[in-house]
């Protein structure tokens, strides 16, 4: 006998899995209240992957006040690679910006380095300025905010985005285009 059940969850908001268990409560004497349950788990899990936020506060920024050629990328959604394309139905460029995980027991600490072997969700963070390297201990150390290089660009420049998921490659279309910002750098 086949039996069909529908299970209502909330918003996904973080990839998960569904463990079903069905329990029976059998009476143990007709006229007695007593019962004892028998409980089974179902013998398949149901995974149920979250896709990357639409709306994500992403911004891009470019150095100076004119033109250049290194985008910059920041308030990206921990996790996920950002593809850009300058029209909305145009090729992607090639190279994608990728905002790092923060551990969940360790907000000081970047999800990964020192703790899980490397499998599909590993990327090498680039060093924030041409010819230097990160100090200190590579796993507390924030990666700088991601770079892309695309020439040639303008302050206004507008940008389409497709998000996609290290882990899972789960994807969607960002619901609005981004236009590149003036980044003010205070004088020294």
């Amino acid at each position: 006998m086949d039996v069909l059940i529908e299970i209502t969850v909330s918003e996904v908001v973080a990839d998960s899995l569904i463990l079903v268990k069905a329990s029976k409560d059998h009476q143990i004497e007709p006229d007695l209240p007593a019962s004892i349950t028998s409980e089974i788990a179902l013998n398949q899990l149901v995974a149920i992957l979250a896709r990357p936020d639409p709306a994500p506060a992403l911004r891009l920024w470019l150095n100076s006040t004119q033109s250049g050629d290194a985008l910059q990328v920041s308030d990206g959604e921990p996790g996920v690679f950002y593809y850009l394309r300058s029209t909305p139905t145009g090729e992607e460029f090639k190279q994608a910006v990728y905002f790092h995980k923060r551990d969940a027991q360790n907000a000081t600490q970047n999800k990964g380095l020192g703790q899980l072997g490397l499998e599909v969700d590993f990327v090498v963070v680039g060093d924030s300025t041409p010819g230097t390297s990160v100090t200190g201990a590579a796993a507390s150390t924030f990666p700088p905010l991601p770079t892309l290089d695309i020439t040639p660009l303008t302050i206004g420049s507008e940008f389409y985005l497709r998000a996609v998921k290290a882990q899972t490659a789960v994807e969607t279309l960002l619901d609005t285009s981004r236009l590149v910002e003036e980044k003010v750098v205070p004088d020294a």
